[in-house]
């Protein structure tokens, strides 16, 4: 059982977060108590420790399993490397299962034997190549006239599923049972829409993978990015999927790969151009911006309008914008 959970950081005092323990305050070890710099505050739930710390975050996952310290005490391993008590595991999981419940999709076996979840969007074309390549457009769900779906590709539109006047469809493409693809929408090229997924008006979707139940409704990019299930994207929302600075190669022709640091270990993705992955219940605010390589677990919130850097943002979190206005006598 985790006795920890991460509350987040006040504004001011950037060198401080804050960890609830609902564990009394009096068993906890004294060397424990020194260590972490402990200022007992008044909880409903339980003691509030505030830590000093050197390292910002937000990247750090706090559902980690817990370890042992002296004392025997649990410390959750959100510490920096800083103030580690012991030995242990600080690098947050990155598989698919951390991320998404597969167990209610056909879909699973593209995540199957992979470490990184990133490393599913690779697949995602010989998947769909398997699945239905060579067998041209098989529509048995409802496409409106004045839809179009581009001729001598390999298009799956399944039982339930509405393709409204307007949408455009380059395949490979699946649509799942009873998707919805609204008037407006352009998928484009090794797009899986799982079951009950939503793609809207105005909204892009290339070489992505949504899973039952994501919803990018209004004026989204989605490129090359995994959406879990029960995702929903605020309006304008957008996944950038390449860097300002990415550069192709005068020798190779190829872009850099993508890295995400997270903590003091870089991850190459090995991708040239990766997105975000969403875990599941993930919600974005209107015009918010996911730049290259943004990982969020599942059940976060993001506000509006904000651009979020790359990183790892842990599990059942609501990642704030804060801005400030300022008023001036109009003469």
């Amino acid at each position: 059982m985790t006795h920890w959970s991460y509350l987040g950081r006040p504004g001011k005092k950037r060198s401080h977060y804050f960890l609830k323990c609902t564990l009394p305050y009096a068993t906890l070890d004294q060397s424990i108590r020194s260590d972490l710099k402990a200022a007992p505050m008044k909880s409903k739930g339980g003691v509030i420790l505030k830590a000093r710390v050197m390292a910002c975050m937000m990247n750090v996952d706090p559902e980690h399993q817990m370890e042992t310290c002296p004392g025997n005490q649990p410390l959750p391993n959100i510490l920096p490397r800083e103030m580690q008590i012991g030995a242990f595991t600080m690098s947050p999981k990155l598989a698919p299962s951390d991320f998404f419940d597969l167990s209610h999709t056909p879909h699973a076996p593209l995540f199957r034997d992979i470490g990184y979840v990133w490393e599913a969007l690779p697949k995602l074309a010989n998947y769909l190549e398997a699945h239905i390549g060579g067998k041209g457009c098989q529509i048995f769900g409802d496409v409106a006239d004045g839809a179009y779906i581009k001729p001598d590709t390999d298009v799956y539109i399944g039982p339930g599923a509405v393709v409204e006047s307007g949408a455009y469809i380059e395949g490979p493409a699946y649509i799942g049972p009873r998707t919805l693809v609204r008037h407006g929408a352009y998928i484009r090229s090794n797009a899986l829409l799982c079951e009950g997924s939503m793609v809207g008006h105005a909204t892009e979707v290339k070489n992505s993978i949504l899973l039952p139940g994501a919803h990018a409704p209004h004026f989204n990019y989605v490129g090359d990015s995994i959406l879990g299930n029960r995702v929903n994207l605020g309006a304008g929302t957008k996944l950038s999927n390449l860097t300002v600075v990415s550069r192709k190669d005068p020798l190779t022709g190829r872009r850099p790969s993508i890295k995400i640091k997270i903590l003091d270990r870089v991850h190459d993705t090995g991708l040239t151009k990766l997105g975000a992955i969403l875990g599941d219940d993930v919600q974005t605010g209107c015009n918010s911006v996911l730049n290259p390589g943004v990982l969020i677990g599942p059940n976060t919130l993001l506000y509006a309008s904000a651009s979020l850097p790359k990183g790892y943002y842990p599990a059942n979190t609501i990642i704030k914008l804060r801005q400030t206005f300022e008023y001036a006598e109009r003469r």
